[in-house]
């Protein structure tokens, strides 16, 4: 399995805060000129009304850590808590996103108490796959052969349809509604088939995201033999 890219590689915490940031556009500038922000909240954006959801928005930062850069893809500030997201691991999303909280505890004077004791992580990648997704599952290939077959006579060639996607669900009626989005892996549609190019999303930290997909990888690989 061959990661290509990170699309998100996104962290958050939710936390209570104690105390308050002061004068919102003096926050924003104090925000700004730390992470180097191209784009930031500005006029009605300003404004954090506590009973709304709406965050405060900053994009494309930068920000040294332990002698070496990270570019901020977002940050989003909001009432309950931080979500950081990274275009090369939530690893270093998490190290922006600690970073951020210390960093506006000592200057704002504000406590920072986490409600849920982990992160919540969420990626997306784009990854090659060694071996074709339909030979993974060669007992439903016929049903590929089937719809093609059962297409009507207006198509001039009936194109060969295969397996192109897997999803991992859970019954959302057993489980609150903050639960993890489903894992999905699908093929690339950019891509023609035989390069093999995936997109794949998880609530999952880069390196597990990867881990997961490896042990699947390697599955069909064993399984194929």
């Amino acid at each position: 399995m061959r990661l290509l890219n990170v699309y998100q590689a996104q962290a958050a915490r939710v936390v209570r805060s104690i105390g308050n940031y002061g004068y919102v556009p003096d926050t924003v500038k104090a925000v700004v000129d730390r992470y180097n922000f191209v784009k930031y909240p500005q006029g009605a954006d300003l404004v954090m009304d506590v009973a709304s959801p709406k965050p405060l928005t900053f994009l494309q930062g930068k920000i040294v850590i332990d002698d070496r850069a990270i570019v901020v893809e977002k940050m989003e500030i909001y009432q309950g808590g931080l979500l950081v997201t990274t275009r090369s691991n939530t690893t270093d999303s998490i190290l922006v996103l600690d970073n951020a909280l210390g960093w506006a505890s000592e200057r704002f004077g504000i406590k920072y108490e986490d409600i849920f004791p982990a992160p919540m992580y969420f990626s997306q990648l784009e990854i090659g796959l060694e071996l074709p997704l339909p030979q993974c599952f060669p007992q439903v290939s016929t049903i590929g052969s089937a719809i093609s077959k059962r297409l009507s006579g207006f198509w001039e060639q009936p194109p060969r349809f295969e397996i192109t996607g897997l999803v991992f669900h859970f019954d959302k009626f057993k489980y609150p509604a903050h639960s993890p989005v489903p894992f999905k892996l699908e093929r690339r549609a950019e891509n023609p088939f035989e390069k093999e190019v995936y997109w794949t999303e998880a609530s999952l930290g880069t390196d597990d995201h990867v881990a997961v997909l490896t042990e699947f990888e390697q599955a069909c690989l064993k399984a194929t033999k």
